[in-house]
Parts: C-alpha cells; sequence; structure tokens
C-alpha cells in the first residue's frame, strides 16, 4: 500500500493536531501548516498527494 502525504493547513492549532491524529492513525504522511504563506513555503520543499486547506485563514484563504 502505497503511503500517501496529506498536508493539512488550519490556524487553529487544536484542529490541526486533531487531524494531523486522525490521519496518522490511518498510516498517512502527514505535513501540517498554520497559514497560507507557511504552506506555500512547505510545498516548495515537500512533495504532497492531497491537501486539507481551511477556507478561512488569517492573510491568505484556502482558495488563494
Amino acid at each position: 500500500m502505497r503511503n500517501y502525504r496529506v498536508l493539512v493547513v488550519d490556524d487553529e492549532a487544536d484542529m490541526l493536531r486533531a487531524c494531523q491524529k486522525i490521519l496518522e492513525r490511518k498510516s498517512y504522511t502527514v505535513l501540517t501548516a498554520s497559514d497560507g504563506p507557511q504552506a506555500l513555503e512547505l510545498l516548495q520543499q515537500e512533495r504532497v498527494d492531497v491537501a486539507v486547506v481551511d477556507l478561512r485563514l488569517p492573510g491568505m484563504d484556502g482558495l488563494e
């Protein structure tokens, strides 16, 4: 089975940790970011298969 890499972006630390725990229990590799610029920087360095992004982020929303 392939080990998928998931990027989770959320500005609420509790939500970020909860998503990370749930996904890791399903054997996904989870990368996290707390805002849009941090997520973009991470994506320049890492390959991910899917991103789960909060739509309401400070400074840069999830659609941007």
